[in-house]
């Protein structure tokens, strides 16, 4: 039982992610329901209101608290999709020995959680033991990162 609430609890985080990643890609296709107040000012009205203040709350992602924004539309770039799936999957297990990607100093401010994406299986490198890490992640690489990461294997796919 504990395992289905923890799966289930997965399955929405993947699923929050898709959403806010999805509408990151594709702003124009946003659809603006009704919310109450925003905890970001700019985010008051937005379609995933409620998924973004949630994962706020949770820590796993954070707005521009100099101006109180959160940026709904703005790309998300490898490094913050890397500090993302590291709030939100503290517990993952390491999969790989870490690597040195050449563009990534150790005083860089996303060097621990891109080496723990990398270690934990969510996310890979270039060619070179490059990463990108400003490179803004397509809806693709965050949907093949979550399944990666997750060890997600689909069921009942195929003829």
């Amino acid at each position: 039982m504990i395992r289905s609430h923890r799966r289930q609890a997965i399955i929405g985080l993947v699923v929050a992610l898709g959403i806010i990643i999805g509408n990151l890609m594709f702003p124009g296709l946003n659809v603006a329901p009704a919310f109450a107040q925003a905890k970001f000012k700019d985010v008051n009205d937005h379609w995933a209101q409620a998924c973004i203040e949630e994962l706020a709350e949770k820590k796993i992602i954070s707005g521009y608290y100099e101006d109180g924004t959160f940026r709904p539309n703005r790309p998300v770039s490898r490094a913050e999709f890397a500090a993302m799936v590291r709030m939100a999957f503290p517990d993952a297990k390491t999969v790989r020995a870490p690597i040195d990607f050449a563009d990534i100093p150790t005083n860089y401010w996303g060097f621990k959680a891109i080496r723990e994406a990398y270690q934990t299986g969510f996310m890979s490198g270039y060619s070179g033991s490059i990463f990108n890490p400003t490179l803004n992640i397509t809806r693709w690489q965050a949907l093949v990162a979550l399944t990666s990461g997750l060890k997600y294997t689909p069921t009942g796919v195929g003829g």
